[in-house]
């Protein structure tokens, strides 16, 4: 055998750093379809994606699980229960687990497609859960090669629940997840979920300020608030002071159009007030760029006017991006969206447009939060259209894409 020359040395140096680099893209590929089966836009949900997360061999854990079929009475409830107590996670129904590694096993074959599979799990989850806990769900289809039938992936989110600890009703168990299994959590675990709801409650309450305001009896009355918190800042930046008193007043006229304007050292106030001098919406900006905005639900007989409560969104986002870019802020900003009061509330549209006067709001307060880039304050319909489809949730109604893209374009046209 020949000796091995320089020049052949430098090939295989080469050819061991391309192995290397296409074996480290490959892994990076896989660290990123694993984690984005957790934070992926539902709409972008779809087999494809499904196939190509299974193709990963990831086996179940305290965040994924996997089922042949779709599960009897509870053990769902239960799955969901435990995962929001936890961690969050994902479910998809129509994917076998090898029962030994606890992977999936080869190309999803699905479940058998019918009608009403979302609102079968929202349903499910309302009636067995307390307090509820309604998770994301999207029923994936597609054409059996085996069966005439199309067959159908249910993917399931559960988020990390800001109301645990969540029960099942019948049994009053309490679970989490251990490894792939859902426990009944110990009296320690139980007092530490609870302090997890009460941090989530006091950083809710922070989103509304009006609790004790003179003007609003919010024992009686319901009222939403959106709130937005930018992340990183330690030192006040001067997002308020006696120069730009007036052209913030200016920039939030959309959303307040001020009757009366309070101004201190640190923080502008703006009310909105009624002819009675009760507050129909407030704004509030601080140094540290803490925004509030609120304004009290419109209501027809019964029923939360969601038309209203969405356009108030709408509002608040498009001054959001102007607001946070004149004061040069370019990082992350919290953002809560709470809606007071609401426990038998019904869903409701103006004129009776949309049906949905039956679905009622089991919980006494919804709160939705998302962390957002400045950027994504630009989309004025990705951001609402999210916000929009998990208000839906907390009446228990699903809609379809169709219906939810009507809506969202009618309101972002109003707004």
């Amino acid at each position: 055998m020949g000796e091995t020359t320089d020049e052949q040395t430098s090939q295989v140096e080469k050819v061991a750093r391309a192995l290397s680099l296409k074996e480290s893209a490959i892994n990076s590929i896989m660290v990123e379809l694993s984690s984005s089966i957790f934070t992926v836009e539902l709409a972008q949900v779809n087999y494809s994606f499904l196939k190509g997360f299974c193709e990963l061999q990831l086996p179940e854990g305290e965040r994924i699980e996997y089922k042949k079929e779709f599960p009897a009475k509870l053990t769902l409830e239960k799955t969901i229960c435990a995962m929001g107590n936890t961690w969050g996670g994902v479910i998809l129904i129509g994917v076998e687990a090898n029962k030994t590694t606890n992977k999936p096993m080869g190309i999803p074959a699905g479940i058998e497609m019918t009608e009403g599979l979302e609102e079968k799990v929202v349903n499910m989850c309302l009636s067995n859960i307390s307090p509820p806990l309604v998770p994301e769900v999207k029923v994936c289809e597609f054409s059996s090669e085996v069966e005439s039938k199309d067959r159908a992936v249910v993917f399931i989110r559960v988020p990390a629940s800001h109301q645990s600890p969540h029960e099942i009703i019948q049994t009053h168990e309490t679970l989490v997840r251990t490894h792939n299994r859902n426990t009944s959590a110990d009296l320690k675990t139980i007092e530490r979920l609870i302090r997890r709801r009460d941090e989530m409650s006091k950083m809710a309450s922070a989103y509304s300020p009006l609790c004790n305001c003179k003007f609003l009896q919010v024992e009686e009355e319901q009222f939403e608030s959106v709130v937005m918190h930018p992340r990183l800042i330690f030192e006040p930046i001067i997002f308020f002071n006696k120069q730009t008193d007036d052209w913030l007043s200016e920039v939030v006229k959309d959303v307040v159009r001020c009757n009366e304007r309070k101004p201190s050292p640190n923080k502008l106030e703006l009310f909105d007030l009624r002819g009675d001098g009760k507050i129909r919406r407030y704004g509030s900006i601080n140094n540290y760029g803490h925004a509030t905005f609120q304004q009290r639900v419109e209501m027809y007989e019964g029923s939360i006017v969601i038309y209203s409560s969405m356009i108030f969104l709408t509002k608040v986002l498009r001054i959001a991006k102007r607001l946070y870019s004149h004061f040069g802020y370019f990082g992350e900003i919290t953002f809560g969206f709470t809606i007071c009061n609401t426990k038998n509330l019904k869903f409701g549209f103006p004129q009776r447009r949309y049906p949905f006067e039956e679905f009622v709001c089991e919980s006494p307060q919804i709160y939705i939060e998302r962390t957002l880039s400045i950027d994504e304050f630009d989309n004025l319909k990705k951001i609402p259209t999210e916000i929009f489809i998990e208000l839906c949730r907390w009446f228990g109604l699903v809609l379809e894409e169709k219906t939810v893209s009507e809506i969202m374009d009618e309101i972002l046209s109003q707004s």
